[in-house]
Order: structure tokens, then C-alpha cells, then sequence
């Protein structure tokens, strides 16, 4: 549950930057004012599909693997995530 408020938190705060990129467009504004915004949305969706793909790992996935593939699973979650 508490990851679940977690992404939808973090959905909600994504939606705010796409709103501004249209605003700012709209506007006119500077193209490298724009494009730093437009960076930071995409390191937040970045970062939750780093969020939702760990949460897969950790339950779908590690719970049908043996101990071996578990120990991979958990090697590999506090590398890349």
C-alpha cells in the first residue's frame, strides 16, 4: 500500500512538470529553461520505473526463483536500483 501511495505521489508530482513544459511553451519561454524542465520529467519517470520495476523484482519475480536466483535478484537490485 505504501508504494502504491508512493507512485501515484510521484505521478502526481511528474503531471506538475508536464504541466509547466505546456505552460512554458505557451509562453514562449526561453528553449533552455524548457528543456531543463523537460530533463527533469524525464529523471522522474525515470526514477519510477526504477520504483516499479523493483517493486517487481521483490515480489512477482522473487518469489517464484530458488535461493541462487533470489541472491541474483538482490545483487541486482542494489546495483542498478
Amino acid at each position: 500500500m505504501i508504494e502504491k501511495k508512493n507512485i501515484i505521489q510521484r505521478l502526481k508530482i511528474i503531471k506538475g512538470h508536464l504541466r509547466l513544459v505546456v505552460s512554458m511553451i505557451e509562453r514562449e519561454d526561453n528553449c533552455f529553461d524548457i528543456i531543463q524542465q523537460s530533463k527533469a520529467v524525464r529523471g522522474a519517470l525515470k526514477n519510477l520505473n526504477l520504483l516499479i520495476l523493483e517493486k517487481h523484482l521483490r515480489t512477482c519475480v522473487f518469489q517464484n526463483t530458488d535461493k541462487k536466483q533470489q541472491t541474483l535478484i538482490t545483487s541486482f537490485i542494489n546495483y542498478y536500483v
